[in-house]
């Protein structure tokens, strides 16, 4: 079983951790949160808790850490575990700056270690529908996606908070396309990104409104493909043919 610590104990670091729990590979061996209420819900949920990461990686010993804390401390609980003893599971984004990320890189190589982004949506068995089912709508020649959410959820900004999940899910779906960017555009409201790749353009959407919405429209030379994340509904259009699945 892999001895691992989980550092960030708030509404992520719980799933996380209890995933963690049930997961027979898995030992979790304590919880690191600053927050004395976060390390009592840890007590009560039978985990030990520890005050301090460095508290938590001397005494626990942990092969793998879990690192479900805010973006803005995340990379320096990244690097800190990676330089004592552990490899990392990081909650998205894991770093907002290219310096970060290369600092993260850095040291992850240099300890022969590996860092690794959380993302389960990649994981999900719909979504493996979705990539399954490309081919059925043939050459594809666009992409456009909308995500939003409730103002006030996050003080990030919407490219890092909303339009990564969409970026993970194109690099997953075409993992061998050279993607580049070609314009984006981000407010406190309202994120754009452009991406395009062999001729095709990638049109990222975010904002955060009242209304929740997410959904990935794929558009290709014999169909068009959609996603409805939020109801988890794939829809397959070719013509005046239209399927669905649940």
């Amino acid at each position: 079983m892999i001895r691992t610590l989980v550092t960030g104990y708030g509404a992520w670091g719980r799933v996380l951790a209890a995933k963690a729990v049930k997961h027979p590979g898995f030992f979790v061996v304590g919880v690191h949160d600053p927050d004395a209420r976060a390390r009592r819900a840890a007590e009560e949920a039978n985990l030990q808790p520890y005050h301090t990461l460095e508290d938590g990686l001397d005494h626990a010993r942990p092969e793998l850490v879990i690192v479900a804390t805010p973006p803005s401390v995340a990379p320096e609980a990244i690097i800190m575990s990676l330089s004592r003893y552990a490899h990392v599971l990081a909650a998205k984004p894991a770093a907002v700056t290219r310096a970060d990320a290369r600092r993260i890189c850095a040291t992850a190589t240099g300890k022969n270690r590996s860092v690794t982004v959380d993302y389960t949506l990649t994981a999900s068995s719909t979504w493996q529908h979705v990539k399954q089912s490309l081919p059925r709508i043939g050459e594809v020649r666009s992409i456009s996606t909308t995500r939003t959410t409730q103002p006030g959820r996050s003080t990030m900004p919407i490219i890092d908070d909303l339009l990564v999940h969409d970026v993970a899910l194109i690099l997953d779906a075409f993992p061998y396309a050279e993607w580049r960017v070609a314009s984006s555009d981000d407010s406190p409201t309202h994120g754009r990104l452009v991406l395009d790749a062999d001729g095709v353009r990638a049109t990222l959407n975010g904002s955060r409104t009242t209304e929740q919405r997410r959904e990935l429209v794929i558009e290709g030379s014999t169909g068009t493909l959609l996603w409805e994340q939020s109801s988890d509904r794939v829809a397959i259009r070719q013509g005046d043919y239209l399927e669905r699945f649940s």
